[in-house]
């Protein structure tokens, strides 16, 4: 799923994940990590609001845009593997 991400989607994942947003050098960065979020994340419908678990932050989306990230109890872990599978993948779209 693309989503369109903005300045407030940037300063949402900061609130919410201060030390990955602390390890990039660049917006390209921090877009790239929030699409990977949406893109292996647990996805639910609820009416038009979609839903995506990653970790334990969940993503609202609605009409391809996050409109709120919050902490939650639910923990929905991502392997190594399929983060690395999806950095090769991404470096083959951009080379």
């Amino acid at each position: 799923m693309k989503i369109r991400i903005n300045e407030r989607t940037r300063e949402l994942y900061a609130k919410n994940c201060p030390r990955s947003t602390y390890k990039c050098s660049s917006f390209k960065e921090l877009d790239y990590k929030i699409q990977r979020c949406i893109d292996l994340g647990l996805i639910r419908t609820k009416g038009d609001v979609t839903l995506v678990q990653y970790y334990n932050n969940q993503f609202q989306i609605i009409d391809s845009v996050i409109v709120n990230i919050q902490k939650t109890k639910k923990c929905f872990m991502i392997s190594s593997y399929k983060k690395t599978e999806y950095f090769n993948k991404m470096q083959k779209v951009l080379v």
